[in-house]
């Protein structure tokens, strides 16, 4: 199953499963999400990980990473639906410590701390979406808006 990722109003939601050793293509793209620096700075993250069936070190690593950028910039990270085995490793090496985890979606928004109605009505129309940075890219480009900045924004339409 892919990895799949759901913008929120006030957090993002990654759905990963399979066997994450550094080499599948659950493990790439999983790794390419995690390690892209300004995710961080836009969001809170919900790791649904209930469908993971191994994570080796490395992943492990990765994940101790991305928490550390995370409360850089002030953001936190949440580990949802985690398999007992799972659990049992992040145990044993204090990741239970340092990231919360929760049972699902909901309680995992207690635990974030937000309010109800950021919880309702949370997903977002991405054809809207693409169509209102597509306005802000040629907007900027007409201000004379440097190349790096307009590749950066049109980064995120995809």
């Amino acid at each position: 199953m892919p990895i799949s990722e759901f913008a929120r109003d006030s957090y993002q939601l990654i759905t990963v499963s399979g066997i994450l050793d550094g080499k599948t293509d659950e493990s790439i793209k999983l790794h390419t999400i995690l390690d892209a620096p300004s995710n961080v700075i836009c969001h809170n993250y919900m790791l649904d990980v209930e469908g993971v069936e191994y994570m080796n070190s490395s992943m492990l690593g990765l994940l101790v990473k991305f928490l550390s950028s995370c409360n850089t910039a002030g953001k936190k990270l949440v580990l949802i639906k985690p398999s007992p085995s799972l659990l049992s490793i992040f145990d044993m090496i204090g990741l239970t410590h340092l990231i919360p985890v929760a049972e699902d979606e909901v309680s995992g928004c207690d635990t974030l701390g937000f309010e109800i109605s950021e919880k309702i009505n949370n997903d977002i129309d991405y054809d809207i979406l693409a169509d209102e940075i597509e306005e802000i890219i040629t907007a900027e480009e007409n201000c004379g808006k440097s190349a790096k900045e307009t590749c950066e924004l049109r980064k995120l339409l995809g």
